[in-house]
């Protein structure tokens, strides 16, 4: 890509010190807390499986972090060092542009050189175009000069939500703990309500539903005054064993 003189007075490493500082605050603030919760577990009065494993996770979760946290200290000087090297040469062109001004010439955006002065002699009219070829050659070698890459593998590759926080492992299965509330009596086991069965057939109207109608014994009719057996067609229990001969 072929620069501008205006592409190279708009250099800015601004967004380069920003991204810089931030990392390094970010790191520092990551460390302190999770040094602070790591202080802490070793302080509590916590005896068991539950202390050492609070204690154990805290110590593990610090050293990644701490791991995390350089990585962000080194992108930031990487960062700071790349501001660092295109501020230079920026002063560099910038710098061969001012020297050429003070000469007697002008610069146009694609650095060319022009001599603005008035030549006495052609002899001085030939040194002063030789002149502006070696200023404009000076100042294109400095705006095309490469600047140096970083080396591999040395910015770490971290996107902004990985900036935001560090990701640590699941932890491993720990034994419960046991507090207040595991010692509480538990619940009782759910009553498992079964279908209500069909009331049964008592024979009678009090179980209520459906009665068969040999189940209902048949009125009992007081004897005729003749106090004789039972006369069909008069009394009708012909069911009762008692007016019943034999």
């Amino acid at each position: 890509m072929v620069l501008t003189l205006s592409q190279v007075q708009a250099w800015s490493t601004e967004h380069l010190i920003e991204a810089a500082t931030y990392w390094s605050k970010t790191a520092d603030q990551w460390e302190d807390v999770f040094l602070q919760m790591r202080n802490q577990s070793h302080t509590l009065v916590w005896e068991g499986a539950g202390g050492d494993a609070l204690r154990q996770r805290t110590g593990a979760d610090l050293a990644i972090v701490s791991t995390k946290a350089d990585e962000l200290r080194q992108a930031s000087k990487i960062a700071r060092d790349g501001a660092g090297t295109i501020g230079i040469a920026q002063r560099r062109v910038l710098h061969a542009v001012e020297d050429t001004h003070n000469a007697g010439f002008t610069v146009g955006e694609d650095f060319s050189v022009t001599d603005i002065r008035t030549s006495r002699s052609s002899a001085e009219q030939a040194a002063r175009q030789a002149q502006a070829q070696a200023l404009a050659t000076d100042i294109r070698q400095r705006a095309v000069e490469p600047l140096p890459p970083p080396a591999p593998g040395r910015l770490p590759p971290l996107t902004p939500g990985e900036m935001a926080t560090p990701r640590l492992p699941a932890p491993p299965p720990q034994p419960p703990i046991r507090g207040g509330a595991d010692l509480a009596p538990a619940e009782p086991p759910p009553v498992v309500r079964t279908p209500m069965e069909p009331p049964a057939r008592l024979g009678g109207p009090i179980a209520g539903g459906p009665v068969p109608p040999e189940s209902i014994p048949h009125p009992v009719q007081p004897p005729h005054s003749h106090h004789g057996p039972p006369v069909l067609g008069k009394d009708e229990i012909p069911d009762l064993g008692e007016f019943n001969p034999g």
